[in-house]
């Protein structure tokens, strides 16, 4: 394999484990969390993030293509109604707040 073939596999599975633990952050903290599908399907917490990972990397790795970045965030906000800048900066991000059992919870991810 090349030495791009090999970094991006290596990318895709430190997004997937992202991922994966951003469901099961979601399951931890949201006790109306039925299931990982469920979460992955109808949060659009979870979605926000997700598109704003994406986002951001294309922001930070490829400066000609932040236009792209930019319209990806903003079809993200339309989709979710989170809106997240893909620039960005910071270590960790508060993205969604939800009511359950009548406390306020959020979710708390490193970007």
């Amino acid at each position: 394999m090349t030495n791009e073939t090999t970094e991006l596999l290596r990318t895709l599975k430190r997004w997937k484990e992202r991922a994966m633990e951003d469901l099961d952050a979601a399951m931890r903290e949201d006790p109306a969390a039925t299931s990982k599908l469920m979460v992955a399907i109808a949060y659009q917490g979870v979605h926000a993030i997700w598109a704003h990972r994406l986002a951001h990397a294309i922001w930070v790795k490829y400066p000609a293509l932040r236009p792209l970045a930019r319209l990806l965030s903003q079809l993200s906000r339309n989709l979710t109604g989170i809106e997240i800048h893909p620039g960005g900066v910071g270590s960790s991000l508060t993205t969604a707040w939800g009511w359950s059992s009548g406390r306020r919870r959020s979710w708390v991810t490193t970007c």
